[in-house]
Formats: structure tokens, C-alpha cells, sequence
């Protein structure tokens, strides 16, 4: 994806998006294929507001991957809330300049506790500090200028059982979706431990889907692996035991961008 800088001109002849799939994956402009993340105040991994050396500024009310989303952002349904989403504008930088000066930082952004949590949470604003960024850090965050919007149906759960779940995967854009160990696009299933301070273990996929075409693809609930607890510890086993997470893609595909986190967790067939 190609970085502008917010001081450049709007493009008059900025892309939007496809009436409906396939949806192209090139052209003019930037693409992002993420989840759609709803922005709340002083919330861990996605605050909509930040505490500046004393002042408070607004930012943006959805946010997709690492990046806040400015400009037509009324393209964005309330329906599409943590759904896949593929995204048409431009990246720009700094997010600061699209930040919105609004007072004096409330009471309730004084002396916030900082949670227990691991690394890979918090978010690329505030780090781990809730609620709270300096000039610095914002002023080296890109953010997404949107100019077209769709939500994307990919997954869907088909049948289950104790141990596994399968999955219907469908391709909607107008390239083929082919994810490899060594390749632009990556495809993992995210396990999450299931005792103790949580930690995720990653098993790489193989796809191959053809545009408008589906793929079906049965993973295990559970499974155990990652490092033993010490030995002759009453619960060796539940250490070991990693429970089904997420799908994510992550690279690209064509000139999109991919950093797309499917929630897996607790997904079920529904009956008809």
C-alpha cells in the first residue's frame, strides 16, 4: 500500500468500491481486506479517543487492522461490525492531523491502572497505556482515507462435532485466494491456551479458491502442543491444550493488503 501524506491533494477520480463481488483488487488507490472494529473510549485495543499532554482529541469510530478510518466513513453500515470488510481509499500519515482538538482530558483519564496483558495486545496508539498517546506516537500512525466501502461473506461453519469443525471458505473477489507457507498470503489457525496466562500457537493452511468458487476445510477444536509444564505437574495436560481461535489471512492479494482475523471461537452450525 502506497503512503501519502494528509498535506496531499484529494484524487478527484479516487476508486470506489464494486456494486457487488467480484471485487477487484487493483487499481488506483489503496485496498485493505480486514475485519471492521468498532472504536470506544479508553477501550484496550481500539480507543476512539486519546489523553495528550493534558488535552483530549477525538479520533475515528471504526478502525480495520492498524489503521483508523477517516473520510467516508457514512459508507459503513452498523451491520458490518467486526465482519470482514474490503476497503478502497488511500493510506495517509499523520494521524494526528486527523485527530479533532475537542478539551481538557476528563477526569476519568486520570490515574488508569495498566492491566496485565501480553505484548501483542494494546493497541499501536497507546501501547498499553489505556486511553493515553504523546504527540510523538500519533504523529508517526498512518491512518485509512476512505472513499469505498463492502462488507465480504467468506466464512461459514457447515457442520460440527465434539473435536472438529468444518468450514465453508468462499472466494468474492476477482483473483484467485491462494494462501502458501512461502508466498504473499498467509493463512493461519490461531489456537489459544486454555490454562493459565493464555498464549496463541499458530498452524499454518494451504488454500487454493478460485474466484466466486468455495472450499471447504474441516480443523480441530483442540489440540495439544506448545511448551510442557514442569515435569510431574498435576496439570501437564491441560498446559498443553490450545483451544480453536480464529482463520487469519494475512499479506496480499493482487494490491490489497490482508489482514484479515476471522473469529472461530465457539462457532457452531446453526439449525434451518
Amino acid at each position: 500500500m502506497t503512503r501519502r501524506d494528509a498535506t496531499d491533494a484529494t484524487d478527484e477520480t479516487a476508486e470506489t468500491a464494486p456494486d457487488g463481488p467480484p471485487y477487484a483488487v487493483d487499481g488506483p488507490g489503496d485496498i485493505l481486506i480486514a475485519r471492521l472494529v468498532e472504536n470506544a473510549p479508553l477501550r484496550v485495543e481500539s480507543p476512539s479517543e486519546y489523553c495528550v499532554d493534558g488535552t483530549l482529541y477525538r479520533g475515528a469510530g471504526y478502525r480495520a487492522a492498524d489503521l483508523n478510518l477517516f473520510g467516508k466513513t457514512d459508507l459503513i453500515e452498523p451491520g458490518w461490525r467486526g465482519a470482514p470488510v474490503i476497503l478502497y481509499g488511500h493510506v495517509r500519515r499523520p494521524l494526528l492531523a486527523a485527530l479533532t482538538e475537542v478539551g481538557p482530558c476528563p477526569p476519568e483519564y486520570d490515574n488508569i491502572p495498566i492491566p496485565q496483558m501480553r505484548s501483542d495486545q494494546g493497541s499501536p496508539e497507546c501501547g498499553q497505556n489505556i486511553g493515553r498517546s504523546t504527540r510523538e506516537i500519533l504523529g508517526r500512525l498512518e491512518y485509512f482515507e476512505l472513499t469505498g466501502a463492502r462488507s465480504l461473506s467468506i466464512v461459514e461453519p457447515v457442520a460440527h462435532d465434539d473435536e472438529t469443525l468444518t468450514l465453508r471458505l468462499r472466494n468474492p473477489l476477482a483473483v484467485a485466494i491462494e494462501a502458501r507457507e512461502r508466498g504473499p498470503l498467509r493463512a493461519l489457525l490461531r489456537y489459544e491456551g486454555t490454562y493459565g496466562k493464555p498464549g496463541a500457537h499458530d498452524r499454518p493452511i494451504a488454500l487454493s479458491i478460485p474466484p466466486g468458487a468455495s472450499q471447504e476445510l474441516t480443523v480441530d477444536r483442540v489440540f495439544e502442543g506448545g511448551p510442557l509444564a514442569p515435569r510431574g505437574h498435576k496439570i501437564v495436560r491441560a498446559a498443553k491444550q490450545h483451544a480453536l481461535w480464529s482463520l487469519a489471512l494475512r499479506g496480499t492479494i493482487g494490491a490489497a493488503r490482508v489482514e484479515l482475523e476471522l473469529p472461530l471461537a465457539g462457532l457452531t452450525v446453526t439449525p434451518r
